[in-house]
């Protein structure tokens, strides 16, 4: 019989190694792994459902695989035509999306198709539109939002995912940066794919990329326009184009000001629209100092949310991790 440390190295080939294992899986898989056959079992089953690994590639002597998804996912905004280094980032944000649809206790409504729609419920909450008050009307609507934070080294990992699971979609993100801003956008686009009935039922959307779509793909650039309707009220906001930094910053802010938009989307904006992207980065900086937009989806939110009770222990224990929570 093989022993779990056996299938653990074989585990490894395919990119998520013994370390990765010991922080997100339950301590007894590494520390005290089970010596018998049934035990053995037990873990294979674990690693196939929480990784979303092929169950029959973990038979001995197989070469571990990832799970078949319901459908082919849709790969968008790809930075590389390489669409097999995001395979297994499609399987692994799955199988978490499946833990996350059971432990989202609200019913999902739709969402507006227009985006304006949107736009007017979340300032009717909270008075602007920014990355905490899109995440609470998602939440409201049902559609869990979580950014997969504690994630293998080794393994490419997406902007972030639309995904419907059996009726109720939800979202996943994966990017590393931390500004709240950038998080807002990748959100708004994958709601947009959600609203505008690009998700059919047990369909996924991969984006690779968290910048603006350059493809000119029909669905990236319907989703891009429906986010920057929902975060400032048009898909063309008149953006100045001031002559000093400070200039353009007082400006920005009297925008934001007037029109109730997020200063740090603002910045994205001046950055889309001039080129400009240094100018950008140093203004998104300004605003959001010491951002940390993944504690925020998660900590703030997901866990606010989400009711782990309809969970295995082995499942919440990864779900909790893989979020940092």
């Amino acid at each position: 019989m093989e022993s779990v440390q056996q299938l653990i190295k074989r585990v490894a080939k395919v990119g998520i190694r013994p370390a990765y294992l010991s922080r997100v899986l339950p301590s007894w898989v590494m520390e005290y792994p089970p010596q018998t056959e049934t035990g053995l079992i037990e873990v294979k089953l674990l690693l196939a459902k929480e990784l979303g690994l092929d169950l029959s590639s973990l038979e001995e002597e197989q070469s571990v695989a990832f799970g078949a998804l319901p459908t082919a996912p849709r790969f968008k905004r790809l930075r590389t035509t390489n669409t097999g280094k995001l395979k297994p980032a499609a399987s692994m944000f799955y199988s978490l999306a499946r833990s996350l649809s059971a432990a989202c206790p609200h019913p999902f409504v739709p969402l507006p198709e227009d985006p304006l729609d949107l736009r007017k419920e979340i300032l009717e909450s909270n008075g602007i539109v920014h990355l905490p008050g899109l995440l609470t009307s998602l939440w409201m609507h049902g559609v869990p939002v979580a950014h997969y934070s504690d994630w293998p080294d080794k393994l490419a990992r997406p902007a972030g995912m639309a995904v419907d699971v059996a009726g109720r979609p939800v979202i996943i993100l994966g990017s590393a940066r931390k500004e709240s801003a950038w998080h807002a956008f990748d959100v708004a686009h994958e709601a947009g794919h959600i609203a505008q009935g690009h998700v059919g039922r047990d369909q996924i959307i991969i984006d690779d990329s968290d910048n603006f779509a350059s493809d000119k793909d029909e669905q990236e650039i319907q989703a891009d326009e429906y986010a920057l309707t929902v975060l400032g009220g048009s898909r063309d906001v008149q953006i100045p184009t001031g002559s000093s930094h400070s200039e353009i910053e007082r400006s920005l802010k009297d925008l934001a000001r007037q029109q109730k938009i997020d200063r740090g989307h603002l910045a994205l904006r001046y950055g889309m629209e001039t080129g400009r992207w240094p100018v950008a980065m140093t203004l998104l900086q300004q605003v959001e100092p010491s951002a940390d937009a993944p504690v925020l989806v998660n900590q703030d939110f997901a866990n606010e949310n989400l009711d782990l009770e309809p969970l295995s222990d082995e499942q919440a224990i990864f779900l909790k991790r893989v979020l940092a929570l």
